[in-house]
Parts: C-alpha cells; sequence; structure tokens
C-alpha cells in the first residue's frame, strides 16, 4: 500500500468516526446560558459534572457570563476566594462578586463542595428573570441544632494561629546523594485593624559527590527569623514595624538583623484587592550585618541604613489580567550601593480563540556588600555554593494560544488520563 492510499484510507476513516459518533449533541443544553469560567486551579471536570444546567465554552467571546475567580490568602492560613460574576448579551450590565473562606485544614473536596455552592447562587441572580428560571426548584436545608440567627461564636484562640512544620527529603543514585531539611515555626493573628506575624525557619542542604576518585561534599545552611506589626488605619492607608534575622552560608552571612518601620497606601480600597491593586510602599530599616569571611570592602561586620521604595499593580478585567512591579532599594551611606528590579505579566485575550501571555523581569544589581574577597573555587561556582557578583538578571516568556473549533465545553472523559 502507497503513501498515497494510507492517505486517503486515515481520511475516509476519520470521516466515518465523525460521522458515526460525534454528532451527538447530547451533552449541549438547548437555550441554556453560556458560561465561561476563568479559573487556573479548578478542576473543570468537576464543575462540568456538577453544574449541568448551562453550557460552558472555551472563549470568552462567546459566552453570556464571564466568571473569574481570584484567591488571597487570609490570617488563618485559609484562603478568601472572590467569584465576580459579569454579565455579556443579554445580561449585559449585570455583575456582582461573591467570596466564600477556607480552611488550612479543608479537604480538596470540601473546598470544591464550597466553590460549587457559590457558583451555584452565583448563576442564580442571572436566571431568575427569565423564562429558564422555570427550570429550577429552590430548597432550604434547614439545621434544626443550629439557629443561623444566633449570636456570633466566641474564638477561644482570638484569631491567633500557629503553625509547626517539619520536612526532609533525600535522593541519589551511584554517583551523587543529598538530603534536605527544614522545619519552621509561625504564630499569626489576623483582623481587619491589625496584622501580627513571627516566625522561624531553618534549612540543611548536604550533597555528596563522588566520580572516579573526586568526592566532594556540599553543605548549604540557612536560618531566619521574622516579626511584623501592621496597622489598618484607613481603607487605604496603613503603616506598621519590621523585624527580621537571618544567617546564609550561600550569601556571606553570619548574622543579619533589621529593624524598619513602613507605610502603605493603596490607590483602590483595600476591599477590592482581590480584582485590582495600586500600591506604593515606602520602608526603612537599619540593619547590623556580621560576615562570615571579610568582604571585598574590607568589612567584618557593618551598621548600615536602608530604604526601599515598592509600586504593585494589579489589574484583571474581562480582556485579561495585568500584573507588575517596581522596586528599589539603597544603602544612605553610598547611594550608588542600590538595587532595582522590575517585573510585569500580561495575559491579553486579543480576539475570538486568540490569547497572548507575557511575562519578565529585569534586575540591576549593585548592592552586593556581601561578597567574601576570597575568590571563589572552581567547586563554588559548579556547585552554586556561595553567591557571585552580577550587575543584572533577567527572565522572560512569551506565548500565543489559538483554539477553534466547536464552542462548547460541557462533556466530561476522564478515560487513559495518566
Amino acid at each position: 500500500m502507497n503513501k498515497k492510499s494510507v492517505v486517503v484510507l486515515l481520511l475516509n476513516l476519520f470521516l466515518a468516526i465523525s460521522t458515526f459518533g460525534f454528532n451527538n449533541l447530547s451533552g449541549i443544553n438547548e437555550g441554556a446560558p453560556k458560561i465561561y469560567l476563568e479559573c487556573h486551579w479548578c478542576s473543570m471536570d468537576f464543575v462540568r459534572e456538577n453544574i449541568t444546567f448551562v453550557n460552558f465554552v472555551r472563549d470568552l467571546t462567546d459566552a453570556d457570563i464571564h466568571i473569574y475567580m481570584s484567591r488571597l490568602h487570609t490570617g488563618s492560613g485559609g484562603r478568601e476566594y472572590s467569584l465576580i460574576f459579569i454579565g455579556q448579551n443579554q445580561f449585559n450590565g449585570i455583575k456582582d462578586t461573591l467570596k466564600y473562606y477556607t480552611n488550612r485544614t479543608d479537604t480538596d473536596k470540601s473546598i470544591r463542595m464550597k466553590m460549587l455552592k457559590k457558583l451555584k447562587l452565583g448563576l442564580f441572580r442571572f436566571f431568575y428573570k427569565t423564562d429558564y428560571a422555570n427550570n429550577f426548584e429552590i430548597k432550604f436545608k434547614a439545621n434544626p441544632k443550629k439557629n443561623i440567627f444566633s449570636a456570633p461564636v466566641e474564638d477561644p484562640w482570638n484569631f491567633w494561629v500557629f503553625r509547626a512544620s517539619l520536612r526532609t527529603s533525600i535522593s541519589g543514585e551511584k554517583s551523587r546523594n543529598s538530603k534536605y531539611f527544614r522545619g519552621s515555626f509561625s504564630a499569626s493573628r489576623v483582623t481587619e485593624d491589625w496584622k501580627i506575624a513571627l516566625g522561624f525557619s531553618n534549612n540543611y542542604n548536604e550533597s555528596d559527590y563522588n566520580y572516579h576518585s573526586v568526592n566532594v561534599k556540599d553543605i548549604k545552611r540557612r536560618q531566619g527569623a521574622y516579626a511584623y506589626l501592621i496597622k489598618s488605619l484607613s481603607p487605604h492607608w496603613s503603616a506598621g514595624f519590621m523585624a527580621s534575622t537571618n544567617s546564609s552560608t550561600y550569601s556571606n552571612i553570619d548574622l543579619s538583623s533589621s529593624l524598619g518601620a513602613g507605610v502603605e497606601y493603596d490607590f483602590y480600597p483595600y476591599s477590592i484587592a482581590t480584582s485590582r491593586r495600586a500600591l506604593l510602599q515606602y520602608r526603612i530599616s537599619p540593619k547590623y550585618n556580621n560576615y562570615s569571611h571579610t568582604t571585598i570592602y574590607g568589612k567584618d561586620k557593618e551598621y548600615l541604613l536602608e530604604q526601599a521604595f515598592a509600586f504593585i499593580v494589579e489589574y484583571i478585567e474581562d480582556w485579561g489580567t495585568i500584573s507588575g512591579r517596581v522596586l528599589f532599594s539603597n544603602y544612605f551611606h553610598d547611594f550608588s550601593k542600590n538595587s532595582t528590579s522590575i517585573s510585569a505579566e500580561f495575559d491579553f485575550k486579543l480576539f475570538k480563540g486568540l490569547s497572548l501571555s507575557l511575562e519578565g523581569d529585569f534586575e540591576a544589581v549593585h548592592d552586593q556588600i556581601e561578597l567574601p574577597a576570597e575568590e571563589a573555587s572552581t567547586e563554588d561556582i559548579l556547585l552554586q555554593r556561595r553567591e557571585l557578583e552580577t550587575q543584572y538578571n533577567y527572565y522572560g516568556r512569551i506565548g500565543f494560544t489559538y483554539t477553534f473549533g466547536s464552542i462548547y465545553n460541557n462533556i466530561v472523559n476522564p478515560r487513559f488520563e495518566m
């Protein structure tokens, strides 16, 4: 059989399968609103299996309702999830935001169920004034052991949350093995008025290399502790104190301690931080450094005064998401000892089916005052055992995605998934 015959055979087989098996549109709900759910961490199979009264579409321009999900960390270690519902076509002008909260101890299943309940509640607002609402029946599930109008439950921990963590790993092969250990402890208390946190961590990483007659042992250690106290001053302003101490074999730091203060202004109210932010931050920090080895500036230890500025933006719109930050810091004793970093991430929906994603960052580094004077060995360089002198670092990524074909995305078929 020649190549032409094989191509014709495959084409006929494809057409036969398309005609026989793929013309079944039973998964499409006739007359149902079309939904575009934008959630990068959601299980879309779970959503499609449990919300069967709509048509999910794969492109925003085909949707009657655009749902965007975002999340923020809460003081208890859980998350605050926001579901932003935006109406299009016959629902144009209708917009709503629903929130739900999860705890650090919640299972994946319970988190999914909370999301599912809020999705259904949010969607019903778009349906109840349409003929499609006749397909729904409303039920109220009462709990005889709980009075929904009762007073708030008292918190015996007074919003304090404590976490302790131990983690270790080993890996290896004939010529290499490594051991890793990390331990940490933290405590935090977050309310509308105050944000308090403190913590400690210890990291140990050991690697052994044995190749022919060469034996090399590489050990990296890093310890650190922090504490901060933040006060909410208004819907736009906050201020606080921060303290930290750390040591690092990689960065030639035997001990580095700082105590600083800072202010922050958000051009938008903090209450809408899940959809848009535009922050200005300023911090000033006295610092003490004790070095493991004499630095390139002849210092074994020194007292410093550092300041840092930051501008952070994040916008979530129908056409996509844009976020970025600009950070600048310098030492007062020598303004030439500074660092500037710029990073940005864009996700644009250019037109139907085509999206563009851009990501990049650049950092100009002129504040490596901790570099040791002694020259790095070949082992230090290859094993990345110590920080090396540099003036900049950068990263960039660009990607296009184009999707075409059926607009519907309702069917769930998990067969042969690996």
